[in-house]
Protein backbone atom coordinates (compact mmCIF):
# COMPACT_ATOMS: atom_id res chain seq x y z
CA UNK A 1 0.00 0.00 0.00
CA UNK A 2 1.53 3.35 -0.94
CA UNK A 3 1.28 6.68 0.88
CA UNK A 4 -0.96 8.15 -1.79
CA UNK A 5 -3.47 5.34 -1.38
CA UNK A 6 -3.45 5.59 2.40
CA UNK A 7 -3.97 9.34 2.25
CA UNK A 8 -6.89 9.05 -0.16
CA UNK A 9 -8.65 6.18 1.61
CA UNK A 10 -11.68 6.87 3.70
CA UNK A 11 -10.41 7.41 7.23
CA UNK A 12 -12.81 9.72 9.05
CA UNK A 13 -10.44 12.19 10.75
CA UNK A 14 -9.35 14.83 8.25
CA UNK A 15 -7.85 18.30 8.37
CA UNK A 16 -7.54 20.95 5.71
CA UNK A 17 -4.08 21.81 4.42
CA UNK A 18 -2.93 24.71 2.36
CA UNK A 19 -4.75 27.96 1.84
CA UNK A 20 -7.86 26.45 0.32
CA UNK A 21 -10.22 23.86 1.68
CA UNK A 22 -9.88 21.62 -1.38
CA UNK A 23 -7.00 19.58 0.06
CA UNK A 24 -7.80 17.35 2.98
CA UNK A 25 -5.39 15.07 4.74
CA UNK A 26 -6.38 12.09 6.80
CA UNK A 27 -5.18 12.08 10.38
CA UNK A 28 -4.28 8.51 11.16
CA UNK A 29 -4.51 6.88 14.58
CA UNK A 30 -1.26 5.91 16.29
CA UNK A 31 -2.11 2.29 15.44
CA UNK A 32 -0.97 3.17 11.89
CA UNK A 33 2.56 3.99 13.10
CA UNK A 34 4.19 0.87 11.66
CA UNK A 35 2.51 1.34 8.28
CA UNK A 36 3.47 5.01 8.09
CA UNK A 37 7.01 4.13 9.24
CA UNK A 38 7.32 1.60 6.43
CA UNK A 39 6.12 4.20 3.90
CA UNK A 40 8.55 6.84 5.15
CA UNK A 41 11.44 4.36 5.00
CA UNK A 42 10.46 3.20 1.50
CA UNK A 43 10.16 6.80 0.34
CA UNK A 44 13.86 7.29 1.12
CA UNK A 45 14.87 4.03 -0.56
CA UNK A 46 12.99 4.86 -3.76
CA UNK A 47 14.20 8.47 -3.93
CA UNK A 48 17.77 7.33 -3.33
CA UNK A 49 17.48 4.73 -6.12
CA UNK A 50 16.05 7.34 -8.49
CA UNK A 51 18.80 9.81 -7.62
CA UNK A 52 21.48 7.22 -8.38
CA UNK A 53 19.87 6.42 -11.74
CA UNK A 54 19.60 10.09 -12.69
CA UNK A 55 23.15 10.74 -11.52
CA UNK A 56 24.42 8.19 -14.04
CA UNK A 57 23.01 10.47 -16.76
CA UNK A 58 24.51 13.66 -15.30
CA UNK A 59 27.27 13.86 -17.93
CA UNK A 60 25.06 12.57 -20.73
CA UNK A 61 21.55 13.99 -20.26
CA UNK A 62 20.95 13.55 -23.99
CA UNK A 63 20.15 9.89 -23.30
CA UNK A 64 16.96 11.08 -21.60
CA UNK A 65 13.84 12.52 -23.18
CA UNK A 66 11.63 15.35 -21.89
CA UNK A 67 8.68 13.08 -21.12
CA UNK A 68 10.72 10.85 -18.81
CA UNK A 69 12.35 13.74 -16.99
CA UNK A 70 9.08 15.67 -16.72
CA UNK A 71 7.40 12.63 -15.19
CA UNK A 72 10.22 12.39 -12.63
CA UNK A 73 9.89 16.09 -11.81
CA UNK A 74 6.12 15.75 -11.29
CA UNK A 75 6.62 12.69 -9.11
CA UNK A 76 9.15 14.37 -6.85
CA UNK A 77 7.10 17.56 -6.60
CA UNK A 78 4.30 15.32 -5.31
CA UNK A 79 6.78 13.63 -2.96
CA UNK A 80 7.58 17.04 -1.45
CA UNK A 81 3.89 17.44 -0.64
CA UNK A 82 3.82 14.00 1.00
CA UNK A 83 6.84 14.98 3.08
CA UNK A 84 4.81 17.79 4.61
CA UNK A 85 1.86 15.47 5.20
CA UNK A 86 4.10 12.93 6.94
CA UNK A 87 5.77 15.59 9.09
CA UNK A 88 2.33 16.88 10.07
CA UNK A 89 1.20 13.37 11.02
CA UNK A 90 4.29 12.82 13.17
CA UNK A 91 3.79 16.13 14.96
CA UNK A 92 0.16 15.20 15.72
CA UNK A 93 1.25 11.86 17.16
CA UNK A 94 4.03 13.55 19.13
CA UNK A 95 1.32 15.40 21.14
CA UNK A 96 -0.37 12.14 22.17
CA UNK A 97 0.40 10.02 25.19
CA UNK A 98 2.95 7.57 23.77
CA UNK A 99 4.59 4.41 25.01
CA UNK A 100 8.38 4.13 24.77
CA UNK A 101 8.31 2.23 21.46
CA UNK A 102 6.05 4.84 19.86
CA UNK A 103 8.13 7.72 21.20
CA UNK A 104 11.38 6.17 19.94
CA UNK A 105 9.88 5.32 16.55
CA UNK A 106 8.51 8.83 16.06
CA UNK A 107 11.92 10.29 16.94
CA UNK A 108 13.56 7.93 14.43
CA UNK A 109 11.01 8.89 11.78
CA UNK A 110 11.49 12.61 12.41
CA UNK A 111 15.21 12.07 11.78
CA UNK A 112 14.42 9.97 8.72
CA UNK A 113 12.23 12.79 7.38
CA UNK A 114 15.28 15.09 7.34
CA UNK A 115 17.06 12.54 5.12
CA UNK A 116 13.95 12.09 2.96
CA UNK A 117 13.62 15.82 2.44
CA UNK A 118 17.25 16.10 1.34
CA UNK A 119 17.16 13.19 -1.10
CA UNK A 120 13.80 14.27 -2.56
CA UNK A 121 15.10 17.82 -3.09
CA UNK A 122 18.40 16.54 -4.52
CA UNK A 123 16.54 14.25 -6.92
CA UNK A 124 14.20 17.01 -8.00
CA UNK A 125 17.06 19.47 -8.55
CA UNK A 126 19.06 16.92 -10.53
CA UNK A 127 16.06 16.11 -12.72
CA UNK A 128 15.53 19.82 -13.42
CA UNK A 129 19.20 20.18 -14.32
CA UNK A 130 19.09 17.16 -16.64
CA UNK A 131 15.94 18.50 -18.31
CA UNK A 132 18.05 21.24 -19.92
CA UNK A 133 20.11 18.71 -21.90
CA UNK A 134 17.66 16.00 -22.96
CA UNK A 135 17.62 14.72 -26.52
CA UNK A 136 14.45 16.73 -27.13
CA UNK A 137 16.22 19.94 -26.10
CA UNK A 138 19.19 19.13 -28.33
CA UNK A 139 16.93 18.45 -31.31
CA UNK A 140 15.32 21.88 -30.84
CA UNK A 141 18.70 23.61 -31.33
CA UNK A 142 19.73 25.11 -34.63
CA UNK A 143 23.20 24.30 -36.00
CA UNK A 144 24.88 27.33 -34.42
CA UNK A 145 23.43 26.63 -30.96
CA UNK A 146 24.45 23.00 -31.24
CA UNK A 147 28.01 23.91 -32.26
CA UNK A 148 28.30 26.38 -29.36
CA UNK A 149 27.04 23.76 -26.92
CA UNK A 150 29.50 21.23 -28.31
CA UNK A 151 32.48 23.57 -27.87
CA UNK A 152 31.32 24.64 -24.40
CA UNK A 153 30.97 21.02 -23.33
CA UNK A 154 34.36 20.23 -24.82
CA UNK A 155 35.92 23.14 -22.93
CA UNK A 156 34.35 21.95 -19.68
CA UNK A 157 35.74 18.45 -20.25
CA UNK A 158 32.36 16.82 -20.76
CA UNK A 159 33.41 15.52 -24.16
Amino acid sequence: MNLNKIIKEGFKNTVNIGESNDKKVIIHPISMLRTIAMLIDKQYEHANEQYKLLYKAKDKPHVLDNETVDRTIRLYEDEKEYLEISKNQLSIWRKESLNSYQENEITRLENQMVKNEKIVNDTLNLAKELRKGTIDEILKMDDVELALKFFKDMEEGKI
